[in-house]
């Protein structure tokens, strides 16, 4: 069987982002100074604690623009961010929100206060829960 996707297919009524990324080669610059490099199966990777992680996926990653995508987004948007997170930062979650509000009404960005980057206690993951839940009730009418 052949399954033939449209792009109408894929029409999106809206979208949820938690914690994104938006300057992959500033956020991840770091790991290849870092990350042990190791040969697995011929390969070389990077030993993230434990995680290993291709050479070529490391620079694909450093290559990704997601600001420049997210300029292309005319659907209501809903940006979630820890206060908190170390690992990407509100500045991010930011700069998302200023691109949306151009072409895509309706977004808004829900600061979780005190929340770290991965909302690692069942407080915050309830709240996420409940705020994502009601974002997509409200726009999938």
């Amino acid at each position: 069987m052949v399954v033939i996707i449209t792009s109408e297919m894929l029409a999106f009524k809206t979208m949820v982002l938690w914690a994104p990324v938006a300057k992959p080669a500033e956020t991840f610059a770091y790991i290849p100074k870092k990350a042990e490099r190791k040969q697995l199966n011929g390969r070389s990777v990077f030993d993230l604690r434990g995680y290993y992680v291709g050479e070529r996926f490391m620079e694909a990653l450093l290559g990704i623009r997601p600001l420049d995508a997210a300029k292309e987004i005319t659907i209501p948007v809903l940006v979630a961010q820890g206060t908190e997170d170390k690992s990407v930062g509100l500045s991010g979650s930011s700069a998302y929100l200023e691109i949306f509000r151009k072409k895509a009404p309706g977004s808004r960005l829900e600061s979780i206060a005190g929340a770290g980057h991965t909302v690692s206690t069942l407080e915050f993951t309830n709240l996420l829960t409940r705020l994502t839940i009601d974002y997509l009730l409200a726009h999938l009418k």
